[in-house]
């Protein structure tokens, strides 16, 4: 997403279930006032001229940057753990909204299916890609990057100094925690083969320091 905060211009890359939410009621804070639904956000954002797009991969955003002649202050990724995010998405998406209206609900299905329910675009599909779809496969180009469980106590406060306003603590946007999924050691290992990628990313952002500037 880009949207102006007063006279900065932040470009946060976020992939799906890793806190859009949060993100865009943080950033939208300053200008909104209060803190609402993702959607009403975007709305009062775009109506005041501060969302210049609503948000999408790294090269989708810098392109429109470029094509728009935007110049982009900060520029952040946000990530999270992959089995977290997986089973994130699996409640979220299968259990609870039920978008796509599966016969077999089951995690095994879900695991066993990923690869074909991605390339196919499911609903689900769609927000268990890998980060890196959205990240691409280096944080060398970020300024900073933050993990998902983190953003009251790090990514807020960059926003808070650039706008020079107190923003209230977010509340963690979860998925039906009444529901416990456990993996077994089979299916993390499937996962964690299938996230690559992802676990790729994280182990950069280790090795650098997470929150570190980075260029």
């Amino acid at each position: 997403m880009i949207i102006r905060v007063h006279n900065k211009v932040f470009c946060v890359i976020v992939p799906q279930k890793c806190g859009i939410s949060s993100v865009t009621n943080i950033l939208g804070y300053p200008i909104t006032g209060e803190i609402i639904s993702k959607s009403r956000t975007r709305r009062i954002l775009k109506k005041k001229n501060h969302l210049y797009h609503i948000g999408n991969t790294l090269d989708i955003e810098l392109s429109f940057a470029k094509e728009n002649d935007i110049s982009i202050d900060y520029l952040y990724a946000v990530v999270r753990d992959p089995l977290d995010r997986f089973i994130s998405a699996y409640k979220d998406r299968i259990l609870k909204k039920d978008t796509d209206g599966f016969e077999d609900k089951s995690l095994s299905f879900a695991i066993e299916n990923l690869p074909t329910l991605i390339s196919s675009e499911t609903d689900f599909g769609l927000h268990a890609r890998p980060q890196s779809h959205w990240l691409g496969n280096s944080i060398a180009i970020y300024d900073k990057v933050f993990d998902t469980r983190d953003l009251n106590k790090t990514f807020k406060p960059l926003v808070e100094k650039a706008a020079n306003v107190s923003i209230p603590q977010m509340r963690e946007n979860v998925s039906d925690d009444a529901i416990n999924i456990v993996l077994t050691p089979e299916q993390k290992q499937y996962l964690q083969t299938f996230y690559s990628s992802d676990y790729a990313l994280l182990e950069q952002v280790r090795s650098k320091g997470l929150y570190n500037e980075y260029r």
